[in-house]
């Protein structure tokens, strides 16, 4: 017996056939492993690239630094998935205005 969860986190027992479970091909654990690299690279920012993004003081009554603050925040953002997403397998095969579109709905 093993154990699947459903969309609110829940295990559910299932019995699954072992014998139907295909095995993985060396090609397609490469590419997981390489997503999850990628993942794990572009998923958060580095120290420095928080860093550098200018800081605000919480006490002060300054909006326009708030927004700027998380203006830049976002930037950083955005360039994390357009670079995660540049080594993605084919994406680089995809017509520019494609890629722009598929970025636009992250």
């Amino acid at each position: 017996m093993s154990f699947v969860c459903d969309w609110d986190g829940f295990q559910q027992p299932q019995v699954v056939d072992a014998q139907a479970l295909k095995r993985l091909s060396p090609e397609q654990e490469e590419l997981i492993n390489r997503l999850v690299f990628y993942q794990e690279e572009f998923e958060q920012p580095t120290k420095d690239d928080v860093e550098r993004v200018p800081e605000f003081s919480v006490e002060a009554d300054d909006e326009q630094g708030k927004f700027r603050h998380i203006a830049e925040l976002t930037i950083l953002t955005v360039q994390l998935i357009v670079e995660f997403s540049k080594r993605l397998p084919g994406f680089d095969t995809l017509l520019r205005e494609d890629q722009i579109t598929l970025l636009k709905q992250d």
